[in-house]
Parts: C-alpha cells; sequence; structure tokens
C-alpha cells in the first residue's frame, strides 16, 4: 500500500508501514503518530506532553508564523515542512503524507489551489485562533483511545459516520456546543478527548444517530480505495456532480417537489434552507449527510436507470454544459443520452397592453388639485 502522488513528482514515494513508524524522536519525550492521525493532533499532543501549550510549539517550530490560524491539517507551504522537518528531524516526504493533500490530489481531477477551498475538506474557518466551525469527531472512538486523538479522516466533508461504529459524527461539545479547537488545548487538558471550552467530556454524547446502511458501505468503500491508492477521482467527480444537481433541484422554484428525483431522494427541504444556499464544506455534518445519502442512492444506480429518471424529471444537457472540465466519464456518458434544451423564443409583448399610457399634464394636475382640497378639508 503506497503513498505516492503521481501528479506531485518531487515527493517520493511512501509506504503505510513507513507512515505506521512515525515519531518524534529529537524531542527529550518519544510520541508516536497514531493510525491516520491528523498533522495538529500530533503535535499538540507532542507538545503537551513536554509540558508545552499549543501556541508555544507553533513559535518553537515556525518563530512567529501564526500555525494556528491556519489549516495545517490541510497543506503545509513548502518552506514552513521543510522548517518542521528540521525541528523534529522528520524528512519532510513524510510530514507531507500526514498532511491530507495526498489524498486530496487522489480524489480531484483538476489541480488543486491552496488559496482556495476543496471540495472534499471541511473548512475549519478562523478568526484568529478562534473557530467557527469545528472538527468532526466520533465520540466513541475517543472513548475508547488510550490517548484519544483527532483523525485525519475526519476532515473530509464526504466522511459523515464513523466507519467503525456506523453512527453520524459529532461536531461541536454536546455540553456547551462549542466547536472543538485543538489549539485552545492548555496544561491544564487532561487530553484531547476534552472540551477547551467548557472541560466537558467529548465522549459523553447520548442517543447518537445512525447512519444509513447504504451510506455508510459506500463511504467505507472510498476509504477503502484511498488507503489501496486506487483511481478514485472519477467516482469523487461524479459524486460532486450528483450533490450539485441534487442541491439545483431542491433550490428550484418550479414546483419540483413532485418531480420523480424529488421523490426518489426523499429529502425534505425549503428552499431557503442551508442545504441549497450555503457551500458544501460548510454545510452541517447532519445536512451533509442527507445530501450524500441521497447522492449515494443515484450513485448506485445504473446508468439506464439514471438516465430514464433524469428525462421524468425534464433534465436535459443544459444542465451538463455549463462546465464540461468538472464532468466525469460516467456523466458525460449519460448527459448524451438526455434531451437537447431548445430554447424557445417570447414574442415581445406590446408595450401598450403592458403599461397603460401616461395621464396628460392637465389630467395629472387635476388630480393634485383634487388631493389639496381633501388635505385641507382634513385638517379642518
Amino acid at each position: 500500500m503506497a503513498y505516492a502522488d503521481t501528479r506531485h513528482a518531487k515527493y517520493q514515494c511512501i509506504t503505510s508501514i513507513e507512515l505506521s513508524n512515525l515519531s518524534i524522536n529529537s524531542w527529550h519525550i518519544h510520541t508516536e503518530l497514531l493510525p491516520d492521525e491528523a498533522l495538529s493532533s500530533w503535535l499538540i499532543r507532542a507538545g503537551l506532553r513536554h509540558a508545552i501549550e499549543p501556541l508555544a510549539i507553533g513559535r518553537i517550530i515556525w518563530g512567529h508564523w501564526r500555525v494556528w490560524t491556519r489549516d495545517i491539517d490541510r497543506w503545509l507551504p513548502n518552506q514552513r515542512l521543510e522548517e518542521l522537518s528540521q525541528e523534529i528531524q522528520i524528512h519532510r516526504d513524510l510530514l507531507y503524507h500526514v498532511t491530507l493533500t495526498p489524498w486530496a490530489r487522489q480524489m480531484n481531477l483538476s489541480p488543486l489551489n491552496p488559496q482556495q477551498r476543496w471540495y472534499w475538506v471541511t473548512s475549519l474557518s478562523h478568526r484568529n485562533r478562534s473557530r467557527q466551525s469545528s472538527f468532526a469527531f466520533c465520540p466513541q472512538c475517543l472513548a475508547e483511545d488510550d490517548i484519544p486523538y483527532m483523525r485525519k479522516s475526519w476532515r473530509f466533508s464526504w466522511v459523515t459516520t464513523c466507519p467503525t461504529h456506523k453512527t453520524i459524527l459529532s461536531e461541536a461539545c454536546s455540553h456547551c456546543h462549542y466547536a472543538v479547537n485543538l489549539s485552545r488545548h492548555t496544561l491544564s487538558s487532561k487530553s484531547l478527548r476534552y472540551c477547551t471550552s467548557c472541560h466537558g467530556d467529548l465522549t459523553a454524547v447520548s442517543n447518537q444517530a445512525v447512519a444509513s446502511k447504504q451510506s455508510h458501505e459506500i463511504q467505507g468503500q472510498l476509504i477503502e480505495a484511498l488507503y489501496a491508492k486506487e483511481p478514485v477521482a472519477q467516482d469523487f467527480t461524479t459524486l460532486k456532480f450528483l450533490i450539485k444537481l441534487i442541491r439545483q433541484s431542491l433550490a428550484s422554484k418550479r414546483n419540483m417537489h413532485n418531480s420523480p428525483l424529488h421523490t426518489f431522494i426523499n429529502i425534505a427541504n425549503d428552499t431557503r434552507s442551508p442545504l441549497c444556499s450555503i457551500c458544501f464544506t460548510e454545510l452541517s455534518i447532519k445536512d451533509r449527510h442527507a445530501l450524500l445519502t441521497a447522492a449515494f442512492k443515484l450513485m448506485s444506480l445504473k446508468d439506464s436507470s439514471l438516465v430514464d429518471l433524469l428525462i421524468e424529471t425534464g433534465v436535459t444537457q443544459s444542465a451538463f454544459l455549463k462546465d464540461k472540465t468538472e464532468l466525469s466519464n460516467k456523466i458525460l456518458r449519460i448527459s448524451k443520452q438526455l434531451p437537447t434544451h431548445q430554447r424557445v423564443r417570447l414574442r415581445q409583448r406590446d408595450a401598450s397592453i403592458r403599461w397603460p399610457e401616461p395621464r396628460s399634464l392637465e389630467a395629472t394636475q387635476r388630480l393634485i388639485k383634487i388631493l389639496h382640497k381633501s388635505i385641507r378639508a382634513d385638517d379642518k
């Protein structure tokens, strides 16, 4: 199982065995990288074991660079990656594969821009060190961990369920509803399983929602494909388009609620709902899970069945032609089987029928005089 990224040739091929043996040995207390652990979780755990808070760890490694206002789990610039490599004495090729970048590249057909949102990675909205969005987590996983830590797979926007416990992930403390912010941990923190706001136990969650079976199974298959380095960019591009199609149908002002597509996906929705108006990566886990469940249902259909469903709904080729570069081979095949949309020019309406003729100057002045008389009468 290799972690090589063929579109990023300057980084060497890294095996899963090499990643599993990573440990910060240059510091006094050795801190091993746990399976699927996020980079921020690893560094913060190592710092707390040395009685160093996250803010100080950032200054030790990167100086005045404000690391905790960035999303280092997602991507690190080459210079910052090299500085981290020199500090903890681990080759930067290995550290690169601890970030989400190799997996994100594997999921996308087009190049990624680090300065923009990545569709398949959730955003951690920052204002200084405060966060408006949270690091998702599974309470049961944290409860069962000998050493609680955060998984980097929990950062993917399409991962809404725990592969182990088959429940929907949590995204805030159940006590104070504060976002999980690892950089806010202090020396008084017992471990990463506790909230940085109220110090409540993040694992104390009752009645966790159970994920849909199909959604859990397909998500598990995609995770396995990523670990096996299988080509999955086509699948994720298909999934992205289906999510977009579902959101457009939900936001349509036309009567789409009785359409075959809406009946099939079975999502109760208001056109003003966040499902329609907010960027996918910014949606709550509950909303993303609903969209993904519907998209996975469409994705599991045979091409012929999906074509029939789209035709019955009234979807035409015009829905697929806005940006062909973002279409997978499967979606392109389907689009060619849909009817073309012929735009019919409407006859121009007669302005005299639509707009009444303006009043003459004499008639307008007469109305003004009548208005003045009524005003004076009211004053008396």
